[in-house]
């Protein structure tokens, strides 16, 4: 029984660092998403303000 519980909180351990990682990354490559994406939607609103005058 006593293995079992070592067993058990050992895997929650693992599991839980395992998802902190991934969370992590998951925010990081958010972050870096945002980031290309408003760097991409500024250009796209340059180009679209210089190539087509406003009325």
């Amino acid at each position: 029984r006593q293995k079992v519980i070592m067993l058990t909180s050992g895997w929650m351990k693992a599991a839980r660092h395992v998802r902190r990682m991934l969370v992590s990354e998951f925010h990081h490559r958010c972050m870096e998403l945002s980031l290309w994406v408003s760097s991409e939607e500024s250009v796209l609103h340059h180009v679209v303000h210089t190539a087509i005058p406003p009325m």
